[in-house]
Order: C-alpha cells, then structure tokens, then sequence
C-alpha cells in the first residue's frame, strides 16, 4: 500500500509495530535547484523517536542518515516507493513546466525601431515568408523603386502574389504597415 505522507499518529503505530517501509523523497529548491529532499527509494523503520532509519547492507539499522518521518513518503512495497517517488518527480516536472509557461508570457516583445526612415539594408533580412516593401533597382532601367512588395524565402526573393524571383538588385526592405485609419 502507498501511503504518500503520514501522520505522527500512523508514525507512531508504525514505530510499535516495527514495520518495514520504503521511503522516497524528492524536492527541489527554486532558486538554487539544488535538491533539499532527493532520495530514491530505500527501506528502513519509523523509530520510537519519529525517525526514520535506514537498514544498511548488512541487515541492521544504520546509525547515521535518520530523518524526521515527516521528510520521507512511504510505501509496502519497493514497486510502491518508486510509483510514489515517480509521481514527485512528474508532480515536480509539471510545476516547472507550468512555471515556464507563466515566465514565457512575461516577456515584452522588443519594440520595432526604425532604422533609415523605416529602411532596413538587405543584410538584415526580414522573417522568412513575411511580405515587406522593398527599395530594389530595375534590372532594364537601372532605377531604383520602392513601389513593390517581396519576401525572403531560404535566401531569396521572391515577389509578392507572382511567385517569382525578383531579378532586380534588393537594396532595402521596411515592414508592411497597416493602412492609415481615421
């Protein structure tokens, strides 16, 4: 039988009776991430005193290592203890995964700062696959525009809505801005 965390009172009867248990801990400080209470699960009795002891490899009760009952969750069973060490590990694993999860959304996406009246030089491309406007020079005239809109997709241009790659020489591309609404 699983018992997780025991009462002084069930401390107590388990002392009388000397029954044998396994025992497993596992907590995890916050901010050092050291482990407090780390310990897989070993097999030992609650004492007269409320400690529990640990047997040592030869048969006997170990001297030194007793803990308060209270800092163990105990077990029948070995397969027990680890279904209950398990459990404080995923019980841990989701806690910090939902810790994550709040830090995540306290981030503040970085303010967009325009560079050259918005421009932004070709080597700093855009997001993959994000339609910008771009300054680009025409490959027949030789005249630089900005009167078009592309993307940057695996290293190239391409035109918007055509699919195509732009033949032209990109010079600088600025974000997409929504229209002007009164």
């Amino acid at each position: 039988m699983k018992y997780g965390n025991i009462t002084s009172v069930q401390a107590d009867q388990f002392a009388r009776e000397q029954r044998r248990l396994w025992a497993c801990a596992y907590k995890i400080d916050n901010q050092t991430l050291h482990a407090h209470l780390k310990q897989a699960p070993v097999e030992g009795v609650i004492t007269p005193d409320r400690k529990f002891a640990v047997f040592g490899a030869n048969g006997r009760l170990r001297s030194s290592g007793r803990v308060s009952f209270d800092a163990r969750q105990y077990a029948d069973t070995y397969a027990e203890a680890v279904e209950l060490y398990n459990e404080l590990v995923t019980k841990r694993k989701n806690a910090l995964e939902q810790l994550a999860d709040m830090v995540y959304d306290d981030y503040i996406p970085a303010p967009f700062i325009p560079k050259r009246g918005g421009w932004h030089p070709v080597n700093e491309p855009p997001c993959e696959g994000v339609d910008v406007q771009i300054t680009y020079v025409d490959p027949f005239q030789g005249k630089s525009y900005c009167n078009a809109f592309a993307y940057f997709q695996d290293g190239d241009w391409y035109w918007t809505g055509a699919r195509k790659k732009v033949l032209g020489q990109i010079t600088a591309w600025r974000s997409n801005d929504d229209p002007y609404q009164e």
